[in-house]
């Protein structure tokens, strides 16, 4: 291991026990030179505390020396710190989706897009009136042609204001409704660029067949209800705020972020 990766070991470890650091971007003063030998393996970060814990005056000078010589071991430092928080939140993020699978996954108010017998889901959370959600549309089409084994289940999630409530009503109603081309009403309402409102979801709807009397009963239902606060409750446990959101193995995925991470996720989800 090289003096370099060492200290900035130290650094990151520091950060967690040596209040003293956190004042380093003012450094004054010129400390005496120390050296240090190069280390036959790479120590553990425990290890590395237990060297600040027994000496810390001496490890905070080391580092300083450190960084007034080489001030990039702190970016090193800040590289590994931000990759370790990365992997505790993944992590917890996966706990959360094992806590969550059934009401995610399985649940009675999902609407499948594609292939009801996939092998491996991929959950969006949408809005009607969200941009990225469009730009993401064409996206899940190439990925479910791409993926045949691949089942797409999509969760309302209306955070745009009460035009984007009503599309979600009518939506959800218009699911409940066997014989209908649900996909198709989907793809339009969301592909559609003048702004999703009740009304406009009721008119598709009506133009695609469906029992208007029905669907504007079904509208205010207790399962509707129920499908959209389930919806809004997963949201919050996962961290979830905006749209589109993505939900395929134990990866939740933030924003339209394309096709080719989208297909990297679903890989890893059917490796894992």
């Amino acid at each position: 291991m090289t003096t370099r990766s060492l200290l900035a070991g130290l650094v990151l470890a520091a950060a967690a026990v040596v209040p003293a650091l956190v004042g380093l971007a003012s450094l004054k003063g010129e400390p005496e030179p120390m050296v240090i030998e190069e280390a036959p393996a790479e120590p553990a970060v425990s290890e590395l505390r237990a060297l600040l814990e027994a000496d810390p005056e001496g490890a905070v000078a080391l580092v300083r020396q450190a960084l007034l010589t080489d001030p990039n071991i702190l970016e090193e430092a800040i590289t590994a710190l931000e990759t370790q928080r990365a992997e505790a939140q993944a992590a917890a993020v996966g706990d959360v989706i094992a806590a969550n699978q059934a009401a995610i996954f399985e649940s009675e108010h999902n609407i499948v897009l594609a292939n009801p017998e996939g092998t491996i889901t991929l959950v969006e959370f949408f809005d009607y009136n969200c941009g990225f959600c469009r730009r993401a549309l064409e996206d899940l089409d190439a990925l479910a042609e791409a993926h045949p084994e691949l089942r797409i289940v999509v969760k309302e999630f209306p955070v745009l204001g009460q035009d984007s409530v009503d599309a979600a009503r009518v939506s959800l109603a218009f699911a409940m409704q066997e014989g209908l081309d649900y996909a198709f009403f989907h793809n339009e309402l969301l592909g559609n660029r003048e702004r999703a409102n009740g009304e406009e979801a009721l008119a598709l709807a009506e133009l695609l067949g469906a029992d208007m009397d029905r669907l504007r009963e079904d509208m205010t239902s207790p399962a509707i209800e129920a499908a959209i606060r389930e919806s809004y409750e997963l949201a919050n446990a996962l961290g979830i705020n905006g749209t589109p959101s993505f939900v395929v193995g134990d990866q939740l995925i933030f924003g339209a972020v394309g096709f080719d991470a989208l297909v990297a996720a679903v890989a890893s989800a059917a490796g894992s």
